[in-house]
């Protein structure tokens, strides 16, 4: 329901309302993947590629086994342009 309610309200351009649907639901849900991708996502589409790459580090400090937080973290880089570093964390 939180990523669908986003969407609605990222659709009408209510982009405050959508930040804190999916930053209320990631402290709830810290685990949830699928709320981090829709997080970075929203971030890079909102021309955030510097807190997007904070999100990725964030996560890969959290859990380092987990592939996510590289996985962001070579979107945010290739939103950056920086996109040899992207290649390289994301091999």
């Amino acid at each position: 329901p939180v990523l669908w309610a986003a969407g609605q309200f990222n659709a009408q351009g209510q982009t405050k309302e959508v930040e804190r649907l999916l930053t209320d639901a990631l402290k709830r849900l810290p685990n949830d993947a699928q709320l981090y991708r829709a997080y970075s996502a929203f971030l890079l589409a909102n021309d955030r590629s510097d807190e997007a790459l904070r999100l990725a580090r964030s996560e890969q400090a959290r859990r380092p086994a987990a592939p996510l937080g590289y996985i962001l973290e070579g979107d945010a880089l290739a939103a950056l342009g920086k996109l040899e570093e992207a290649e390289s964390v994301l091999e």
